[in-house]
């Protein structure tokens, strides 16, 4: 994928209906944070995603708080940026 001529500093660049995590974003993240990151696309709690990744509510709590801060997004801006990003790697794993 190739990063969108018009990327400002966000954590996701969008093309047109092409949505492309910049290259400042992983970079921004641990891992454990892009994990959470993709996945609350499907809008998760945070006792779904700790019963998920077998942590307490209390640490996915605080990998959420860090990766928004760090991102500068509210928990409902990273869920569709999330989305989005998913949803990109699901078309064009399909190309």
């Amino acid at each position: 994928m190739s990063e969108s001529p018009e990327h400002t500093d966000c954590p996701i660049c969008m093309t047109e209906l092409n949505p492309v995590p910049c290259p400042e974003m992983a970079a921004r993240l641990s891992r454990r944070e892009r994990e959470i990151f993709v996945l609350l696309a499907s809008g998760p709690s945070n006792a779904d995603l700790a019963a998920r990744l077998h942590l307490t509510e209390r640490t996915v709590k605080a990998h959420i708080s860090n990766m928004l801060r760090k991102l500068e997004l509210s928990r409902m801006q990273a869920c569709l940026f999330a989305l989005a990003y998913q949803h990109a790697r699901v078309r064009d794993a399909n190309r």
